[in-house]
């Protein structure tokens, strides 16, 4: 709605996006259902016929919701990381202004990449949302993660046979103090990825 002004008593003439001009009062209305760029030309016009230069009103519609998704991670997207900062990269499909909360705590930084430092060990959780310049909302993403900076403790189980043997072949079952993935190193030929029970042969 356009309210219409003129310096003395007129009428109005009003075109929308280059159309033809038609009589038009004030306020004028009028219903656009298409995105995108618009424009309202107005003249006036006074009791003796003489014509305004016409004014000249732009303005963009816009009714689509941004989508807004989770991009790079440093230092990895995984649901385990052992570092107590996480930088998080957020892909756009419009400028937005972001908003976000760490674990339900709402985050000052408000831009992408967005850098969480001081993380503590635990489960964490991100959410994040955001709104375009007219105030279409975004959609809200979530990212848990776990932040994990204590090394596991490796343990050997068992031996098959311990100190001097006369046999050719060993095994040996092992575990850790939490979920872990194991690696071995057989007469310091280098580590490889292993799994318990571990056998060795030709010896």
């Amino acid at each position: 709605s356009v309210e219409l002004m003129a310096n003395e008593s007129a009428t109005f003439s009003c075109s929308i996006d280059v159309g033809a001009y038609t009589a038009c009062t004030s306020p004028f209305t009028t219903f656009i259902a298409a995105e995108g760029s618009h424009s309202l030309a107005v003249t006036a016009t006074d009791m003796a016929g003489n014509t305004s230069t016409s004014q000249l009103l732009t303005w963009f519609m816009d009714f689509t919701s941004p989508q807004i998704s989770f991009g790079a991670m440093t230092p990895s997207v995984a649901s385990f990381v052992n570092s107590s900062q996480l930088v998080v990269n957020i892909n756009v499909t419009e400028p937005v202004r972001f908003s976000a909360t760490l674990d339900g705590v709402p985050l000052s930084q408000m831009s992408s990449p967005m850098t969480l430092s001081g993380l503590a060990e635990g489960p964490h959780s991100l959410v994040v949302n955001g709104v375009d310049s007219v105030g279409n909302i975004a959609n809200t993403i979530i990212h848990n993660f776990t932040v994990d900076l204590t090394p596991p403790t490796a343990l050997i189980d068992s031996v098959a046979h311990m100190g001097t043997s006369s046999q050719t072949s060993n095994s040996f079952t092992f575990s850790a103090s939490e979920q872990a993935q194991f690696a071995c190193n057989f007469d310091s030929t280098g580590y490889a990825p292993c799994s318990s029970p571990y056998s060795i042969s030709g010896l």
